[in-house]
């Protein structure tokens, strides 16, 4: 469903059975007043959806930016960085893009639209298999102490990663500069306005928009809708 499809399937004649224009108020019998109120009703529960949803995909846009700068880190480690520099730069990206995993599925399962719904899903996929999809970069992660597990998550064996800081400290930084270009290419991606968090941002903001509409437009048929929330 593009836009143009849902501020259609949206519109307040769905509701109000009258397209465009609302009834005069003068001519407003009980029944036409009932279902207005129960218009009302269903577009409040709606307005009420979308603000949660809103509200929960900022936080998965928080989440992701996260791993976006966490990323760039390990992107920008060289030769100068020090053991321990290194160390809380992997402990730092592996919290973040563990956080923003949990909160894609927390996002996708907030109640509301199921296109929102779907692009948080792809979005906490996407990254995952920035970290997942090549199994020569998975083996140098868990050779260094970083391995993903079947949730997607990633869990950090600093035992392990000081042990090869120790033997091959160049291949540490090139494999984590490595995971950091490809993380961070992907929650670019995910961020810019035609990524997944991007346009569920645009989408639900549309939504609200169009939902006003039809409340200003039952609104304007003279009824006090007040009483009915």
């Amino acid at each position: 469903m593009n836009i143009n499809d849902f501020v259609q399937n949206n519109a307040a004649g769905k509701y109000l059975g009258t397209g465009a224009n609302a009834p005069k108020a003068s001519r407003l019998d009980s029944s036409t007043q009932a279902a207005l109120g129960k218009a009302d009703k269903r577009i409040q529960s709606s307005v009420d959806a979308t603000t949660a949803q809103l509200s929960s995909v900022g936080k998965l846009k928080s989440s992701v930016s996260d791993v976006q700068a966490a990323s760039l880190n390990l992107q920008r480690l060289d030769k100068d960085s020090t053991a321990l520099s290194e160390k809380a730069a992997v402990s730092n990206f592996v919290s973040a893009f563990n956080a923003a995993i949990k909160t894609a599925k927390t996002t996708a399962e907030t109640p509301g639209e199921g296109l929102a719904a779907k692009s948080s899903l792809r979005a906490g996929r996407e990254l995952q298999k920035a970290v997942g999809s090549d199994a020569t970069t998975l083996e140098s992660l868990k050779a260094l102490g970083v391995s993903q597990k079947a949730d997607g998550s990633l869990a950090l064996d600093t035992q392990k990663l000081d042990a090869k800081q120790k033997t091959d400290a160049n291949g540490v930084r090139a494999t984590l500069n490595q995971l950091g270009k490809s993380v961070n290419a992907t929650a670019t991606n995910t961020l810019a306005a035609s990524g997944n968090v991007g346009l569920s941002i645009s989408y639900l903001n549309l939504r609200a928009d169009a939902l006003k509409t039809q409340q200003t437009l039952v609104a304007s048929a003279g009824f006090n809708l007040g009483g009915y929330r």
